[in-house]
């Protein structure tokens, strides 16, 4: 009866063992070796700018931080690993005075608190200026840039091979969507089809 005792007992404290040996294992995996402030430096010598995201996530099962960092006229979304410090995606937004512009607009609309009557009243307006609307558009699609000069643009920011190129409408702007390929990275541009300006630039290893 004492052999049987000792053997449940030896067999209790090898699953005991067991137990906090994979607890340990799976709590080292979701704690990073670089702390935050490890990353906010990291982050802030390649990235001058504002910190105004920092997030702990986990993805197949791995630690990663994603961070979000402002300037005055570009926006980085950054994922690192939280173990090396290894950039793992960067995208890299241009903050266009067009935007800029927009975002005040919006600030303003909401401060005035406009009521529901003169939206309606708006909304009638650009009804009865279908033709006006029309003749703008057709307007704007013969000043647009060449597509030749906007891949110029493109491979200047980011040397490479054309890889396509896209005429699109987004909310009334004529935009070139151009993809470009260097090596293992590849790059997204949209470039304003009626300046030329560089609205945004998302890089993908």
């Amino acid at each position: 009866m004492n052999r049987k005792m000792m053997i449940t007992v030896g067999a209790a404290v090898i699953a005991l063992i067991l137990g906090v040996g994979i607890y340990q294992s799976n709590a080292s995996q979701d704690t990073p070796k670089l702390s935050s402030d490890d990353i906010k430096a990291l982050v802030t010598e390649q990235y001058p700018g504002e910190i105004t995201e920092l997030e702990l996530e986990k993805e197949n099962n791995k630690v990663v931080y994603e961070v979000e960092v402002k300037t005055d006229d570009k926006e980085y979304e950054l994922k690192l690993d939280g173990n090396t410090g290894e950039v793992l995606k960067l995208k890299e937004k241009y903050m266009t005075s067009r935007a800029n512009e927009d975002s005040n607009d919006k600030q303003i609309e909401i401060k005035k608190e406009k009521s529901q009557k003169q939206q309606t009243k708006r909304e009638q307006r650009a009804k009865q200026q279908p033709q006006a609307r029309q003749q703008q558009k057709r307007e704007r699609k013969r000043s647009i840039i060449d597509h030749n000069e906007a891949v110029d643009i493109a491979l200047k920011e980011f040397p490479g091979e054309l890889e396509s190129i896209e005429l699109d409408e987004d909310d009334g702007q004529l935009i070139y969507e151009i993809e470009v390929k260097n090596g293992h990275q590849e790059a997204d541009i949209e470039i304003d089809a009626c300046t030329g300006e560089i609205l945004l630039i998302e890089l993908d290893d």
